[in-house]
């Protein structure tokens, strides 16, 4: 666990997942396979043989590596009382293939039992989440890890209080490219969650959300689910630091419509339009 600069959240937290690979060209900049060889040079085993580096920069290889022990761990040093949102997995992707589905279900059932934090959770991966969550058994598991979890005895929880989507677990997913964002979406708004938010990071092109923002259907007048907010880092796009009055940040500001948020306060109203710096690509 670790304060983090990142402007949409308090907290970032990693429950035991090293690693990741890449699944589209807004992976090639990605700041944590960076951090994970900075880490690695410093001597840190758990972050070594991680990422390979070419003309292009430092890249994942492939490689993932979950360690059981360290989930109770990381949950533990998180505040007990006090509200605070929490970037899960901010080196890795918790939905990457290589995360076996128990791991998971350990790592959700200690969210169940902190009602007062929320979980953020950002994923490249939407299919497998949306696997995930569509499991029958899902619901049982959790409540079964949830009763047996210390804090849920110490604060005497009634695991069948334990219900899906968990109410403090947000979910979302990134990218940086219309055609990206349009095969990502679709699983991310199929599977239930209390809060659905976008990444639009690293910037490679033009992204219009407006599709995605709960319009009524003409024929029958239903609202198809919205994105609640998204959040973008001008200093990705192109790989430069640029002016907010870029075109591209134009656009994509403009095409976000009301879901654009403010990094720094999204307890600010949903309709809020205003710029925002986060300094987290994955």
């Amino acid at each position: 666990m670790a304060l983090t600069s990142i402007g949409w959240t308090d907290i970032s937290l990693n429950p035991g997942v090293y690693g990741c690979s890449e699944v589209g060209p807004d992976c090639s900049r990605c700041y944590a396979a960076v951090q994970a060889a900075r880490l690695a040079h410093m001597g840190m085993s758990r972050y070594m043989g991680l990422t390979h580096e070419t003309v292009s920069g430092m890249h994942w290889n492939g490689t993932v590596r979950v360690n059981y022990r360290e989930i109770a761990v990381a949950f533990s040093k998180l505040p007990k009382r006090k509200p605070a949102r929490v970037f899960v997995t901010s080196m890795a992707d918790l939905f990457h293939d290589d995360v076996p589905d128990d791991f998971l279900d350990q790592c959700f059932a200690h969210m169940a039992v902190r009602p007062h934090l929320t979980f953020q959770i950002l994923t490249k991966r939407t299919a497998r989440m949306r696997r995930y969550f569509e499991r029958p058994d899902l619901g049982m598991i959790i409540r079964n890890l949830h009763a047996l979890a210390p804090d849920a005895l110490r604060r005497g929880a009634n695991s069948n209080r334990v219900t899906l989507p968990l109410p403090n677990v947000w979910l979302g997913t990134s990218a940086g490219r219309q055609d990206l964002l349009e095969q990502r979406i679709g699983d991310l708004l199929a599977t239930h969650a209390v809060e659905w938010f976008l990444s639009l990071e690293p910037l490679l092109g033009p992204l219009d959300i407006r599709p995605y923002l709960g319009t009524a259907c003409e024929s029958c007048g239903a609202t198809a689910p919205d994105v609640d907010w998204c959040a973008l880092d001008s200093s990705y796009a192109d790989g430069h630091v640029i002016a907010v009055d870029n075109p591209m940040i134009r656009m994509s500001r403009t095409n976000c419509g009301p879901a654009w948020k403010n990094s720094a306060n999204l307890d600010a109203k949903k309709n809020e339009l205003t710029n925002v710096t986060s300094p987290t690509t994955r």
